[in-house]
């Protein structure tokens, strides 16, 4: 690939990491690098190519030779966007214990609060974020709301806010949450949103905003402005 080369490479070993990291970003990242280190992803992003493509939106792009082949196959139709959930097939509920990072639920302070050595079971928890084995990106995880209640991959207020509220705890712009739907690349029809840190500008984090609304615990919302 023709471009300009960065570096995807994040060395974290301690737990400090100054203002732009914060205490749960960087147990994510810790808990990412041992699963890593484990060997229970596909492929090793790492050694990935990725190039900041030249030209006026300098799009980035990852070459992942064979990620097609190794990632969980599809195994319903594209036709339809919104689908019921099959626990015949495959779903977050049947993963690896080792996939789990973390299970969380909302605080009734709003304050945050991690509990080394808390047992990996998805049951436990309504809420979850497990490792993506064939990951796009460093960090590259699962958002898994209510996990136990097996809900179809179509996104919702309360689901999008979940979201959101993750985003915020990271309070690093360079961590990205993303949502696609069935027919949108989705490959589990069970509700997840994606997750990955990438140290790049993006062409739509470029693009002018205006503000909306900033809700009572921080997270912000904006519309794309309009260009003069």
């Amino acid at each position: 690939m023709d471009g300009r080369s960065i570096d995807l490479s994040c060395s974290l070993v301690t737990e400090d990491h100054g203002p732009n990291f914060s205490p749960f970003l960087c147990k994510l990242f810790k808990e990412w690098d041992n699963r890593k280190a484990r060997g229970l992803f596909h492929h090793d992003i790492r050694s990935c190519e990725t190039k900041v493509l030249p030209g006026e939106h300098t799009f980035v792009a990852t070459l992942i030779e064979g990620r097609d082949q190794k990632k969980r196959p599809t195994e319903f139709g594209i036709n339809q966007v919104l689908q019921p959930f099959d626990s015949g097939k495959f779903n977050f509920t049947k993963v690896s214990p080792d996939e789990v990072i973390f299970r969380f639920r909302e605080s009734e302070n709003d304050s945050a609060q991690f509990f080394d050595g808390a047992p990996h079971a998805v049951s436990a928890s309504s809420s979850a974020i497990l490792i993506n084995v064939s990951p796009i990106g460093y960090c590259h995880v699962l958002l898994i709301p209510k996990i136990q209640d097996c809900l179809p991959q179509r996104i919702d207020q309360e689901s999008f806010l979940l979201a959101m509220y993750v985003a915020r705890e990271a309070r690093n712009p360079f961590f990205r949450v993303g949502y696609n739907s069935l027919g949108g690349f989705a490959t589990i029809n069970h509700l997840h949103f994606q997750a990955y840190y990438l140290k790049v500008q993006y062409p739509v984090e470029k693009a002018p905003t205006e503000k909306l609304t900033t809700l009572g615990n921080g997270v912000s919302f904006a519309q794309l402005g309009t260009t003069q």
